[in-house]
């Protein structure tokens, strides 16, 4: 096992600790039902991620309320998980409006979309889509295991992937009743075409990365998750582990880098440009 780097634990404080978990799970007074949940699979996936990656990362779980964001989440808006680089994974713990903000960006452009959305994720007739969203502590979980393991991957793009492959593989092996919840979110906003966002390119990614508006950003990620989950289905669970083992190592030739990785993951940056966003990645 490779050796963990410690957590920091500064932003702690304020926040109630549940116990019973192998690592710090730190959550609002107001959600710690819904953290307790959220605790339990990353816990799971933890154990999963480690075995497969041969690491076992120490980290914190924090399942915040809005008025404990500010101050702990390294993303300004509410609702968007995210790695603060110090091991504290960091999620929301009540719906908001930025997953609220999905809706309409599928509305209007892709009705079927929208339609999907109402089957996966509707409660009394309104869809919630907190189901998906409590998903992503898992998501967060692999960057603080590519950062644990010192995995250097040449583009943000392919981090953020590797995330999403390492999400999409636990929920696929371990959880298999929730792959529904995992796909069709990602499926409905990435079926949303190219210019009904502001950017559109993998370069751009790379530019703007989280500074672009977080609808745009969550489109992005989407599009990585589907391609996360085509990956999977042609490689499997190895594909992950190929992924993490080709990236520990330095690589100038990308596309030689991810043919070996999984000849699907090859095509990404082609089928890409292919859409009508032309760009070198």
């Amino acid at each position: 096992m490779t050796p963990s780097m410690a957590v920091d634990s500064s932003k702690h404080a304020g926040l109630q600790r549940i116990e019973d978990f192998g690592f710090p799970v730190l959550a609002s007074a107001d959600v710690i039902a819904r953290a307790r949940e959220i605790a339990e699979r990353t816990a799971r996936a933890r154990e999963f991620l480690g075995s497969t990656l041969d690491v076992e990362p120490e980290l914190a779980l924090l399942v915040l309320a809005p008025g404990d964001w500010e101050g702990r989440a390294s993303h300004p808006v509410y609702g968007m998980p995210n790695y603060d680089g110090g091991g504290n994974l960091v999620v929301a713990g009540a719906p908001s409006d930025f997953w609220r903000g999905f809706v309409g960006f599928v509305a209007e452009p892709q009705p079927d979309a929208l339609r999907l959305l109402l089957q996966t994720y509707a409660v009394d007739g309104e869809i919630d889509l907190s189901p998906f969203f409590d998903l992503l502590a898992v998501h967060e979980l692999g960057h603080r295991f590519h950062h644990v393991g010192v995995v250097r991957f040449p583009r943000l793009w392919l981090m953020e992937f590797f995330c999403n492959l390492g999400l999409h593989t636990y929920i696929a092996e371990k959880e298999p009743d929730a792959l529904p919840l995992l796909e069709a979110f990602p499926a409905a906003v990435a079926s949303v075409s190219a210019e009904h966002v502001q950017h559109s390119d993998l370069a751009t990614f790379e530019q703007l990365y989280d500074r672009m508006p977080p609808q745009n950003y969550g489109w992005y990620q989407c599009r990585l998750h589907v391609a996360a989950k085509h990956v999977y289905d042609a490689g499997g669970r190895d594909a992950l582990r190929r992924l993490w083992d080709r990236f520990r190592l330095v690589e100038d030739d990308l596309a030689s880098a991810l043919r070996e990785v999984e000849p699907q993951l090859a095509r990404l940056p082609i089928d890409w440009a292919a859409t009508g966003n032309a760009t070198r990645v």
